[in-house]
């Protein structure tokens, strides 16, 4: 609700997410995209501490992806410490804990490789609320204009 006074306005976010994943990768997007652009970072990446505090540096907010069950698991295993469906809600939780705890100073969680996220979105917000951490909702899709990576 805007304070009041004020307009109600849509709020638009432009996210980009899998960083730490890919060294290249994860640099061009810290040196190239500007401040106003949320960097996500995926909780099994690579040298997270050190891209978050430069992503901190270069003015970006943060959020770590936690990785969450796709449809073909676990022909698709996104990594350690995955939600999973059929998992109870203290390993889950112990799970979220643990990806939560690969970087610092970000500001949300939101998921990573999430396809048969359903079930574990309403575990998620539980387990949020018992974490005292804020999520986020992504349908992690891309922009129909967006450009393949070369």
């Amino acid at each position: 609700m805007p304070a009041p006074g004020l307009r109600a306005r849509h709020a638009h976010s432009i996210v980009v997410g899998g960083l730490g994943l890919s060294q290249t990768g994860t640099q061009r997007a810290i040196r190239l995209l500007p401040a106003s652009v949320t960097l996500a970072f995926a909780a099994t990446g690579n040298s997270l501490q050190r891209w978050m505090q430069e992503a901190r540096r270069g003015g970006h907010e943060l959020l770590v992806q936690v990785p969450f069950e796709p449809f073909d698991y676990p022909a698709n295993n996104p990594g350690r410490d995955t939600l999973l469906i059929n998992s109870s809600e203290t390993q889950n939780l112990a799970r979220l804990h643990n990806a939560m705890a690969t970087i610092t100073n970000y500001t949300g969680i939101m998921n990573y490789q999430a396809a048969a996220i359903s079930p574990i979105r309403m575990r998620l917000s539980r387990c949020c609320a018992m974490s005292n951490t804020a999520a986020c909702s992504s349908s992690m899709t891309a922009h129909p204009l967006s450009r393949r990576a070369e």
